[in-house]
C-alpha cells in the first residue's frame, strides 16, 4: 500500500538523493524536480480514494435523479484527470532519478546554464526510452513497459482525454423492471467523431467500447493504479540502491 503522507512516500530514495546531492551541489535541480514530481503521487491519490467513495454516494438513484447524473460527470472528470496527473508526475520523478545515476541517458533532465530547458519533453515514452538505454534488463524498466502497455492504463488515458474534451460524454442507460443495471460510456465516442451518441438513448446501435460506471467503477480504478504504482516504486528503489543510491 502506498503512504499517503507526502514526507513518507520514498523518503529512504529521498533521502539517498540528498546524500548525493551533498556530494555534487550541481545536482540540486535534478533533487528538486526529484522531490516536487513524486511528492504528487499521494496527493493525488489521496484525491482518488475521496473521489471513488464519492461516486459510490452519487450513484444512489442515478438512473432516475438528472442532478445525481451530472455530479457523477464532475467526480468522473476529477477522478480520470487525477489518475492522468499522477501517472505523469511519477514518470516525471522516476526520470530525474535516473538523471543522477546516468546523465547520458536522462539528457533531458540535465540543466543548461542551471536551468531545466526540456521539462516538457519528459512522459511516458521519454521516461521508458531513458530507463531502456539506462538498465534495459531491469525489472523496474520491464513493469514500465508492462504498465505503459496494459489495457488499463490505456483505458484511464483514453477516459481522461474524452471527459476533458468540450462535451460531456453520453450514456447508455438500460431500461428493466427488475432493477438498476449500470450505465456505460462510449469510450470511442470522442475519436469517431459521431456526436450524434453523445445524448445516449433508446434506438441508437451499441457502443464497441464502453467503461461500466457501477457504483465500485472507480474504486476498482484506484486500487489497480495503487497496486501498479506501488509495485514501480518498489522496483525503482532496488534499481537506485543497486547503483548506490540507498
Amino acid at each position: 500500500m502506498i503512504e499517503r503522507d507526502p514526507e513518507k512516500f520514498l523518503s529512504a530514495l529521498r533521502d539517498a538523493l540528498h546524500k548525493r546531492l551533498d556530494a555534487d551541489r550541481f545536482l540540486k535541480p535534478q533533487d528538486l524536480l526529484f522531490a516536487a514530481s513524486m511528492s504528487a503521487v499521494p496527493v493525488r491519490l489521496s484525491a482518488l480514494d475521496s473521489l471513488a467513495a464519492k461516486f459510490l454516494d452519487a450513484s444512489v438513484n442515478s438512473s432516475t435523479d438528472l442532478n445525481k447524473r451530472q455530479e457523477q460527470n464532475q467526480i468522473l472528470f476529477d477522478f480520470f484527470s487525477n489518475a492522468v496527473g499522477l501517472f505523469e508526475s511519477f514518470y516525471c520523478g522516476s526520470y530525474f532519478v535516473g538523471a543522477m545515476l546516468d546523465p547520458d541517458a536522462f539528457g533531458l533532465g540535465i540543466p543548461f546554464n542551471g536551468i531545466l530547458k526540456q521539462l516538457r519533453k519528459i512522459g511516458p515514452r521519454s521516461t521508458l526510452e531513458s530507463y531502456t538505454k539506462f538498465a534495459d534488463s531491469s525489472e523496474f524498466t520491464k513493469q514500465l513497459q508492462h504498465f505503459l502497455a496494459s489495457k488499463e492504463c490505456k483505458l484511464i488515458d483514453m477516459m481522461r482525454n474524452l471527459l476533458v474534451h468540450c462535451v460531456v460524454p453520453g450514456r447508455t442507460i438500460p431500461l428493466s423492471t427488475h432493477g438498476d443495471f449500470p450505465h456505460c460510456i462510449d469510450r470511442d465516442q470522442w475519436y469517431e467523431g459521431d456526436m450524434t451518441k453523445i445524448y445516449g438513448g433508446v434506438g441508437l446501435p451499441e457502443p464497441g467500447s464502453t467503461f461500466q460506471l457501477d457504483e465500485n467503477c472507480l474504486a476498482r480504478q484506484r486500487d489497480w493504479i495503487e497496486n501498479a504504482i506501488d509495485g514501480l516504486v518498489g522496483e525503482l528503489t532496488a534499481l537506485a540502491k543497486t547503483n548506490g543510491l540507498g
